[in-house]
């Protein structure tokens, strides 16, 4: 290896994928309930009318104005999909119903997963579901240990979900954090076990 690969490599971000693992573009995940498929322009729509502001009190982006934005937030995600930084999924009931997304942000050694479900499918299961998938997708292709949840303080559905899927709560806190609506609060950080302990 010459000095220039030696320093591309210094300078290259860590990831935590498995070593080999092929861009994760085209990796369909089946849940019991619900399949998630890689974040596409075909799911702008969908999206777009499902993170409204209500879902997104709770989460960092702001929902897109306009459908065209939601659409190039999404070829960005696509775009950091194909660096394999991240894997973003659309998640659907088999009938084509949209449920909601989550994204497992992967660009360093500290892998977080953050997920939504539309209003209208809430109560039902879905987040748990979510949750497992990613986790189990998480085992078959991240070498870490742990997931990272950051969690606002009072979104206490999300917590509850959370501590019921067995994460711990870490006792940091990320204090006056405001989301692009503006609404400032305090964020709690969440780890879940990414291993199949004995």
């Amino acid at each position: 290896m010459n000095a220039l690969s030696r320093m591309e490599q210094r300078l290259r971000p860590a990831s935590c994928l498995r070593r080999g693992n092929v861009c994760l573009l085209n990796t369909v995940l089946d849940g019991k309930n619900l399949i998630f498929f890689p974040v596409s322009a075909g799911h702008a729509y969908d999206i777009h009318n499902g993170y409204t502001d209500e879902i997104a009190r709770f989460l960092y982006a702001q929902p897109c104005e306009t459908l065209a934005k939601t659409q190039e937030r999404i070829k960005h995600a696509r775009s950091l999909m194909f660096e394999k930084k991240r894997s973003t999924f659309a998640a659907y009931k088999p009938n084509n119903v949209f449920v909601g997304c989550v994204d497992l942000r992967h660009e360093n050694l500290h892998p977080r997963p953050v997920f939504w479900v539309c209003k209208e499918q809430q109560r039902k299961g879905y987040g748990t579901e979510i949750l497992n998938a990613i986790l189990a997708y998480g085992r078959k292709h991240l070498t870490t240990d742990f997931l990272q949840l950051k969690v606002s303080k009072d979104d206490i559905a999300s917590i509850a979900l959370l501590k019921k899927a067995g994460a711990k709560e870490t006792g940091a806190r990320f204090v006056d954090v405001t989301n692009e609506l503006g609404i400032t609060g305090t964020l709690l950080l969440f780890r879940l076990l990414n291993k199949v302990t004995q």
